[in-house]
């Protein structure tokens, strides 16, 4: 995102907040709260009859809107009066850090202790899933039927053995974050997990279930 745009978007968010705090409401925000807006932040969706790209924008946008008023009902209003649905989710937003900047995040969440949380480990999959994806040396997949259940039980216990578990361990905490469950946008499509296991008995199931070598793109 041009750090123009974003100037932008900023300058018109905490001009609000001066123009509450001094004038009070204008006429644009008066229409904008009689519009259809805080029905859509504040009803549970019910739009069968909306397209399901539709639906899922609005999903977006109201995760936006109520994470903002969770954190302050002030800050809400002047970002709700300023900031289109549309804006909330958009690509505008958007931008890259590095494998340096990841880095530091981990090392961050080692030493301060919330490795595990839900939250961390879903920051980390939005901001960094091109840096993740360049450090997979090699995929492997396709295993018989019959040995998936084998397969389960050697990756449960190399759960176990992971530094990840290890290291959460240590912190102390009743939950991980060696699995991670994600869940498609599309409802037709089946989810999937990640879950963090040694490398050593990761390199044995392959050998012993004679996993296929998967061409990285």
């Amino acid at each position: 995102m041009a750090s123009t745009a974003y100037d932008a978007f900023i300058h018109k968010i905490f001009a609000k907040v001066t123009q509450l705090q001094s004038r009070g409401l204008y006429t644009e925000d008066r229409n904008t709260i009689k519009g259809n807006r805080l029905n859509l932040i504040w009803l549970e969706p019910t739009g069968d009859s909306v397209p399901k790209q539709t639906r899922w924008r609005q999903n977006r946008a109201r995760d936006k809107y109520r994470e903002i008023q969770e954190a302050s009902s002030h800050l809400f209003l002047a970002v709700f009066l300023t900031i289109p649905p549309s804006i909330c989710f958009s690509s505008e937003f958007q931008f890259s850090l590095s494998l340096k900047e990841k880095e530091l995040f981990e090392s961050a969440a080692a030493e301060q202790g919330y490795a595990g949380s839900t939250l961390y480990l879903r920051f980390m999959q939005v901001m960094f899933p091109e840096v993740e994806r360049r450090q997979i040396q090699y995929a492997y997949g396709l295993v018989a039927r019959d040995d998936l259940g084998s397969l389960f039980h050697a990756i449960e216990q190399g759960t176990y053995n992971s530094k990840q578990w290890d290291q959460e361990k240590a912190q102390g905490g009743s939950k991980t974050g060696c699995l991670t469950i994600l869940i498609p946008t599309n409802q037709d499509q089946d989810g999937s997990c990640t879950i963090r296991v040694e490398r050593k008995t990761l390199i044995q199931s392959i050998k012993k279930f004679k996993l296929t070598k998967l061409k990285l793109e």
